[in-house]
């Protein structure tokens, strides 16, 4: 199976709701080319590109907040031995908001998020249906003008329910941004992996083929199984016609 290089990119972004205009305090993307071979690997050299977002800002424009879901970063900040609840200094780390990275307007970064996405050969999204448009809408995207070309979506979900055997592993998951997209890269990798070997199978399934029909001698008929006669009179299955004698009147 000959080698193949793709340009592959993974993006994610963080909310504070579930709806298709919350706020996105934080967007992740990770480029790498990958090897597609039978046994393609996710490592280094890899760009990781992050940027966070002003919360207030989107929530004075009417963008969705949800209490379970501050909630669900409370509970998580927590784990860290951060109180976002209260304390104004864990609230702007957990989410960025001290970052040096902050982009206000967000579409300030829209341009550069383009460029970055355009060069892919495929990117790859947990759930795109959630996330890009929340990142379009958030970066002012147009429909004549989207950040790449919608053929080169890559739901990782998707990946993962193929049936192929791609699992996500326990903890991996760890709602950062860039983090999440290194994830989505080895979902990628090991999707590559798994068709790049049923691909490596079939052709070699099919040079065998070939080189038996090379072999087989040129009166042999592969469509036939040859018979191997047992000394018996084989009884046939189609049914003789009957042949009636007419019997000649002696009285």
């Amino acid at each position: 199976m000959k080698s193949k290089t793709l340009n592959l990119a993974a993006l994610d972004i963080e909310t504070l709701s579930l709806e298709n205009n919350a706020v996105v305090y934080e967007l992740g993307i990770v480029t790498m080319q990958l090897s597609v071979e039978t046994s393609p690997t996710v490592q280094p050299p890899y760009n990781s590109h992050i940027v966070n977002f002003h919360i207030l800002p989107q929530v004075l424009e009417g963008r969705s907040v949800s209490v379970d879901t501050v909630k669900f970063h409370e509970k998580l900040a927590r784990k860290r031995g951060l109180n976002t609840s209260s304390n104004t200094e864990d609230f702007d780390y957990y989410f960025g908001q001290s970052s040096n990275h902050l982009a206000h307007p967000p579409e300030s970064i829209t341009e550069q998020v383009r460029s970055i996405l355009t060069g892919a050969d495929e990117v790859w999204i947990n759930h795109p249906e959630f996330d890009l448009p929340n990142l379009n809408s958030l970066l002012k995207v147009t429909t004549d003008k989207p950040l790449f070309h919608y053929r080169k979506v890559r739901d990782v979900s998707m990946a993962r329910n193929s049936g192929l055997g791609i699992f996500q592993p326990e903890g991996e998951s760890a709602h950062k941004s860039v983090l999440d997209a290194l994830w989505n890269l080895r979902i990628a990798s090991a999707w590559h992996s798994r068709i790049a070997f049923l691909l490596s199978m079939e052709e070699a399934c099919n040079e065998r083929k070939t080189q038996e029909a090379t072999n087989r001698p040129l009166n042999e008929n592969p469509s036939k199984k040859s018979k191997v006669s047992t000394g018996k009179k084989e009884k046939s299955l189609v049914r003789q016609p009957r042949v009636f004698h007419r019997v000649k009147d002696l009285s």
